[in-house]
């Protein structure tokens, strides 16, 4: 669920709480004070779940790699002016260097956190992405 789905469902549950509140207040029929007090608190606890639940996606970090779609693409920008748009597929990387044709990168080793094809060389560590190229010192990336 995107950031601004989130704020809609937040919007539409306190919308909803509110509408609630005023109508019963023009209820044809009496409803205890004291009755009142402990509809609109359930309403309350339940809107407030449907506000945290429908927040809780806004958490996930953009530089979460891999996340939402199956593949999707996630775009950097490195210390040394390179841009890179990067699309994991589990056992490689398919990575476009400065909007030019992708190159698949395999992943080396077990743990799927460095891709390479010896020249090129992409590595990811706890959501942070590097790039090398040949045996240049790595330059870190952000998300653009």
């Amino acid at each position: 669920m995107g950031r601004h789905a989130n704020y809609s469902v937040t919007g539409l549950a306190l919308s909803l709480l509110c509408r609630v509140a005023d109508a019963g207040r023009d209820l044809p029929f009496f409803v205890p004070a004291g009755l009142e007090a402990i509809m609109l608190r359930n309403l309350s606890i339940a809107t407030i779940g449907i506000v945290m639940i429908a927040a809780s996606g806004s958490w996930v970090s953009g530089a979460s790699i891999g996340v939402g779609t199956p593949y999707p693409i996630s775009n950097y920008v490195c210390e040394d002016g390179t841009r890179l748009a990067v699309r994991l597929l589990g056992d490689r990387a398919s990575v476009s260097i400065n909007d030019a044709a992708e190159v698949e990168l395999p992943a080396m080793g077990s743990d799927g956190t460095t891709f390479s094809n010896g020249r090129l060389t992409v590595t990811i560590v706890e959501g942070r992405l590097t790039w090398g190229v040949g045996r240049a010192v790595p330059s870190a990336c952000l998300d653009a």
